[in-house]
Order: structure tokens, then C-alpha cells, then sequence
């Protein structure tokens, strides 16, 4: 996954990656595979695979936030800041 992504994405400037996972995670990490997923999920260092900060959320909180519309008119979509992204993944995990 992480070269096909890096393939995909080769003539992007990014400074960060976050990947939403539909399973069990702690502390930015990954602990269960999924029957549903191709196995090799758990115990990779996404950070030193992409060679960026990266964050690992579950995939409807990213869905969610993804369509976070505050203060936008009906239809657009907002771009949220990384500090927005992360401090609404910190108000879901304490709830």
C-alpha cells in the first residue's frame, strides 16, 4: 500500500499523511488486521515508510471530518487545518 501511494503521489508536495483505518488502533498504531483488508497493516512504521509525520484515525471519524463544513455554504466543502484535524481526533477519542 504505502508504494502504491507513494507512486500516486510522486509529484506532490505533502508535509503530512493520515490514513483512516476501520479497525483497532492505539496511539497512532495499528493492532488488528482485518479480515476485509489485505493482511500486513499491523506493526508498519508508516512514519518512516513515508518519511513524514503521519496520523492514523479511524476511517468514519475521517470521513467526517473530511465533510466538516463550519462556516461554509451549503455544497462546499471547507479545508481543514492539520491543528483542526487534530484537535477534533482528540475531542472523539475522550468521548
Amino acid at each position: 500500500m504505502v508504494g502504491g501511494v507513494k507512486k500516486l503521489a510522486a509529484d506532490w508536495n505533502y508535509d503530512v499523511v493520515s490514513i483512516g483505518y476501520p479497525g483497532v488502533m492505539v496511539r497512532n498504531r495499528i493492532l488488528t488486521e482485518l479480515h476485509n483488508l489485505a493482511k500486513g497493516w499491523v506493526g508498519v512504521n508508516f512514519k518512516a515508510a513515508f518519511r513524514r509525520p503521519v496520523k492514523i484515525i479511524d476511517d468514519a471519524a475521517m470521513q467526517a471530518i473530511g465533510s466538516y463544513k463550519k462556516g461554509q455554504k451549503p455544497g462546499k466543502r471547507s479545508q481543514p487545518t492539520a491543528s483542526h484535524l487534530l484537535a477534533e481526533n482528540k475531542q472523539a477519542t475522550l468521548s
